[in-house]
């Protein structure tokens, strides 16, 4: 509701004009903190999106750190194995 507005609806009472500069500066507060809250509402938007493609990129690599994992534990197992036949052969 405009100023306007309500100089129209109270016709009949005169404002006094500390009261209208007091409401207009409040009008002017209350449209910065929505401008605030827009600008914060943007940011938790941007960060959920930033935070979902982190974690995408983050299971990437832990699948690919546990493949890297899996793998070496073969190739230790295989070492171990040969270690064994080698040690068995020296003694007989």
């Amino acid at each position: 509701m405009a100023l306007d507005e309500v100089f129209a609806l109270n016709e009949t009472t005169v404002l006094s004009p500390e009261f209208i500069a007091t409401v207009d500066s409040l009008i002017t507060v209350i449209q910065a903190i929505g401008i605030l809250f827009l600008i914060y509402v943007l940011y938790v938007i941007i960060m959920g999106i930033m935070n979902i493609w982190r974690g995408r990129k983050l299971n990437k690599v832990y699948k690919k750190v546990n493949g890297i994992d899996k793998k070496l534990d073969i190739l230790l197992k295989a070492h171990k194995n040969e270690e064994k036949l080698k040690k068995d052969k020296k003694k007989k």
